[in-house]
C-alpha cells in the first residue's frame, strides 16, 4: 500500500502527469486509457534520457524503468482483473535540502538554460514509481479492490534507502459527497518491496485514494503526495461508465447515488414512442444507430423510483448489436443488478 502512495504521490511530481490519477476513462466500456498510459510511460522514458543528456545522472538508465514491471498481488489475479489506474512515474527531490521538486520538467529546462552541475556534486536524487489501481476478480462476489505501490528504482546522489508509504482508500455515497475512511495503512518499504492493500468489496461505493511518501521515512522529507477518484463500484466489483453520454444527442449518463431506496414505478406503454419522438425533435434523426439496434434504457431504474419521462430515457445498443461509441444496454441492466 505504501508504495501505491509513493505511485500516486509521484503522479502529482511529474510535471505531465498533472490529470487526476483516477479520471480518465477509455469510453466507453473501461476505466483504463491505454493511450494515456502510454504516453506516461513515455514521458518519464524522456525524462530520465534528458537528465542524463544534461548533466544530472551519470549515464541513460531508461532501459531501468520498469514500466511493465506488475507486483505479486496483481500477479496472483491471472489476468481476471480491472485496472482503474496504472502508470510509471518519475519523482525528484533534493537530497541536502530535503526539498521535493514536484516539476520534473523544470529541471530539464533549467539545465538548458544554465550550466550543468557534475552528477557527483549534484544533490538531486530521482526515483521511479510503479502503481496500480485495480479491482481482482470483478464483477464477482470474490471482488476485491487492490492498491498497490512500489518504488522501482531511484539514480542520482544520496538515494534513500528506504520509505515510508502511507495509503489511504476513502468511500462515499455520492460522487461529490463526504468520503470516509475505508481503510488505511503506512508501511517501510525498499526498492522494488511492494506495499499492497487489498480489501474485501461487499456494498456499492464510489472509491477515492490518498497517499503520501516519505523519503527515509522522515515525517519533514515528503517525497510526493497525490489523491484521485472517483469510481464507482457495484458490490461486485463492477465500474461504472462516469463519463458516458449519447455521442449524437450528448445526452449524458446518470450517475446514482449508491443508497437508492427500492420504490418501484410502473413502466408506461409509450415511454419509447415519446423518446423516439423527441430525441429526432432535439436532436434529428439518429444517424449513430437506428432504432431497431437500440434499446431505451431507463437511467434511474424504475425499480428505484425512476420515471418513464424523456429526461430519464438514453439510447443503448440492444443485445444482438454493438457499436464503438455506445453502450450496450445490457451493461448497464448488470451493473444495477448488482448495485
Amino acid at each position: 500500500m505504501k508504495n501505491l502512495f509513493a505511485f500516486v504521490l509521484i503522479i502529482t511530481l511529474v510535471i505531465s502527469l498533472s490529470s487526476p490519477m483516477y479520471a480518465e476513462q477509455a469510453p466507453p466500456y473501461t476505466t483504463n486509457d491505454n493511450q494515456i498510459l502510454e504516453k506516461e510511460d513515455k514521458k518519464a522514458k524522456e525524462q530520465l534520457k534528458a537528465l542524463h543528456q544534461l548533466g544530472y545522472l551519470d549515464k541513460d538508465y531508461t532501459n531501468e524503468l520498469l514500466t511493465n514491471y506488475e507486483p505479486e498481488a496483481i500477479k496472483k489475479y491471472k489476468g481476471n482483473l480491472e485496472v482503474l489506474k496504472q502508470g510509471t512515474y518519475l519523482v525528484a527531490f533534493d537530497t541536502k535540502t530535503k526539498k521535493q521538486i514536484s516539476d520534473v520538467q523544470s529541471i530539464i529546462e533549467a539545465g538548458k538554460t544554465t550550466s550543468l552541475i557534475s552528477p557527483q556534486k549534484s544533490s538531486l536524487a530521482f526515483f521511479s514509481v510503479k502503481f496500480y489501481f485495480v479491482v481482482g476478480n470483478p464483477d464477482t462476489t470474490s471482488a476485491e479492490i487492490v492498491n498497490t505501490g512500489t518504488v522501482t528504482k531511484c539514480w542520482g546522489v544520496g538515494c534513500p534507502k528506504e520509505y515510508e508509504v502511507r495509503l489511504k482508500m476513502l468511500v462515499s455515497t455520492n460522487q461529490s459527497g463526504y468520503y470516509g475512511v475505508y481503510s488505511q495503512q503506512s508501511e517501510d518499504a525498499k526498492v522494488l518491496e511492494d506495499v499492497v492493500d487489498i480489501e474485501k468489496i461487499y456494498n456499492t461505493h464510489f472509491w477515492k485514494y490518498d497517499n503520501i511518501i516519505y523519503a527515509e521515512k522522515d515525517p519533514n522529507w515528503p517525497a510526493g503526495s497525490e489523491s484521485g477518484g472517483a469510481f464507482l463500484l457495484n458490490r461486485k466489483g463492477a465500474s461504472y461508465p462516469l463519463n458516458y453520454s449519447d455521442p449524437q444527442s450528448g445526452i449524458k449518463l446518470y450517475v446514482p447515488p449508491t443508497d437508492l431506496p427500492i420504490n418501484p414505478i410502473d413502466r408506461s406503454s409509450d415511454y419509447r414512442s415519446k423518446f423516439e419522438s423527441h430525441y429526432v425533435q432535439s436532436w434529428g434523426n439518429p444517424y449513430k444507430f437506428s432504432w431497431n439496434q437500440v434499446e431505451i434504457h431507463h437511467m434511474k431504474p424504475l425499480k428505484y423510483g425512476g420515471s418513464n419521462d424523456v429526461y430519464n430515457l438514453i439510447p443503448l445498443m440492444n443485445y444482438n448489436n454493438s457499436s464503438s461509441s455506445i453502450l450496450k444496454h445490457s451493461q448497464l441492466t448488470s451493473w444495477w443488478a448488482s448495485y
